[in-house]
């Protein structure tokens, strides 16, 4: 049986389980709660981030994750994911029809084929290079930060100020194994278009107009290919919608038709 995950609950009403993306934690969604009055919020810390156990056998690739998330979906859910999280809340809708009642994507990975999302990951950095690839100057820097987890911890708001602290903090809360092998193992490896054929709720794409790490192009094209998926961009939202517009997110969560956004 997978370990359970550490997870953050806000309100009471129906249930909304909340999925972060990668190298954040469920202090992420905090302030999309603040905008869910009569709703229950629940935000696992997934398999090998934040507080949440990093087994190092895990191939930490979508039934790994899937399997964390399994014990979390006590009945039927709404779903909101960020970024990696997607495409775990797609494998959700598509392994559990009878439990995910609508998904509600921000900032989705829509890349086509797994060459697009090695060049797309490529091209946020080297270290983001070297993570993919399982170059050893990546897992050098992130072994030294693992050492050294208090001071890359009180270091973390200060270099990361586009995220609130917690989240920046959380965003240091992982092991090489658990961060290398979910990009290698389920975004570069999973299709969100392969995943979405199989989906049958209803799921709408919430995708910042300014968002240079999954470019918005890339769910436009998945919107026109397969018109199941509702696309909404945001003018002037980067890569976190939850963070810069958390009530637009709030109100497609709340939306019965449409994306009320």
């Amino acid at each position: 049986m997978a370990p359970a995950l550490f997870h953050s609950t806000w309100g009471d009403g129906p249930l909304t389980v909340a999925i972060h993306g990668l190298g954040a934690s469920s202090a992420y969604w905090d302030p999309v709660a603040q905008h869910l009055p009569g709703r229950r919020l629940v935000a696992p810390d997934l398999l090998g981030f934040g507080r949440s156990p990093a087994p190092g056998t895990s191939a930490y690739d979508l039934d790994a994750h899937l399997e964390g998330l399994e014990r979390l979906l006590v009945e039927p859910a709404t779903l909101v994911a960020h970024s990696t999280g997607c495409l775990i809340a797609l494998g959700a809708a598509a392994r559990w029809p009878h439990l995910v009642l609508r998904l509600v994507l921000t900032s989705l990975p829509a890349w086509p084929d797994r060459a697009t999302a090695v060049s797309e990951v490529g091209r946020l950095g080297a270290m983001a290079r070297w993570t993919a690839t399982g170059d050893r100057r990546g897992r050098f820097i992130c072994q030294l930060m693992c050492r050294h987890a208090a001071f890359a911890a009180a270091l973390a708001p200060l270099a990361v100020r586009s995220v609130p602290a917690a989240v920046a903090i959380d965003g240091v809360r992982h092991t090489w194994t658990s961060y290398h092998r979910t990009l290698a193992n389920l975004v570069l490896a999973e299709r969100a278009a392969d995943l979405l054929r199989r989906v049958s709720c209803p799921t709408t794409a919430l995708a910042g107009a300014d968002d240079r790490t999954t470019a918005p192009m890339w769910a436009s094209r998945l919107a026109v290919e397969q018109p199941s998926l509702e696309l909404v961009l945001l003018e002037g939202v980067d890569h976190h919608p939850a963070l810069r517009a958390p009530a637009r997110v709030a109100a497609a969560i709340e939306a019965r038709n449409g994306v009320g956004a």
